[in-house]
């Protein structure tokens, strides 16, 4: 009988407290303690990376490049919105004579033009230039004299035989002029009128050029010669032409 009332208030004892554990469960604490949350720090913005800029080296002029630059040398125009510039320019003495790639001896000049339309018209640009070499060139020369024979001298390199010479007389009378190659070769004779002018070309009656070699030009008019002249001998049928 003890037994049996000892385990009956076991049992009581325990359900007691275990309501007891319910009913604090259930009291609500009007200052809760705060749980410390351990924060995670968020890891910290890597700098940006900074751009990478290749460094473009210039190439060096290659061993082989005959040209000299002339960078500096520049020209520009604007005609109604078509922009005209000269962005380089190029010289060399080591040209193919003749288009005879194996004899590298001529002189030569190159330009690099550029040229933009800014409008919304359509505009034709001419000429188109042609490369060529001058062998010897005769600025415009007065020639004046009381006597009625004036002699000139010219000469022409071998491979520049495209020739182009010009006549003007400014005399009162005709003028004859005529053009000779030492080996007694005439090239001109013609007759200028007074205050008119005549151009001769060799291509017109020599297609393959004129001989390179010495010229003598005589100017010949009976009141005394008042003339001016110029010539230039070129390897280009073209300019010859122009």
């Amino acid at each position: 009988m003890k037994k049996a009332l000892l385990l009956l208030s076991t049992l009581m004892l325990t359900a007691s407290l275990t309501a007891c554990g319910s009913d604090k469960t259930a009291i609500k604490d009007d200052n809760p303690a705060q749980a410390k949350v351990e924060e995670t720090a968020a890891p910290a913005a890597e700098p940006a990376a900074e751009p990478v800029v290749e460094e473009v080296k210039e190439e060096a002029p290659s061993p082989d490049d005959i040209w000299t630059y002339y960078d500096n040398a520049t020209w520009s125009d604007d005609f109604n919105g078509v922009k005209s510039s000269i962005e380089t320019v190029v010289v060399t003495d080591q040209a193919p004579k003749d288009y005879d790639e194996n004899n590298l001896t001529a002189s030569a000049v190159g330009v690099k033009f550029k040229i933009e339309n800014t409008t919304d018209k359509l505009w034709t640009t001419y000429p188109i230039v042609t490369p060529f070499s001058v062998g010897n060139q005769q600025p415009l020369t007065t020639v004046s004299a009381a006597t009625s024979i004036v002699p000139a001298y010219f000469s022409v390199p071998a491979g520049y035989g495209h020739g182009k010479f010009y006549f003007l007389n400014n005399g009162t009378s005709n003028l004859t002029v005529t053009m000779t190659h030492s080996s007694g070769l005439e090239y001109i004779a013609a007759t200028v009128k007074p205050g008119a002018a005549y151009t001769w070309r060799s291509t017109a009656g020599y297609a393959q050029g004129m001989r390179g070699g010495d010229y003598t030009i005589s100017f010949h008019c009976s009141s005394g010669v008042n003339a001016k002249w110029s010539a230039f001998a070129s390897n280009s049928v073209t300019e010859a032409n122009a």
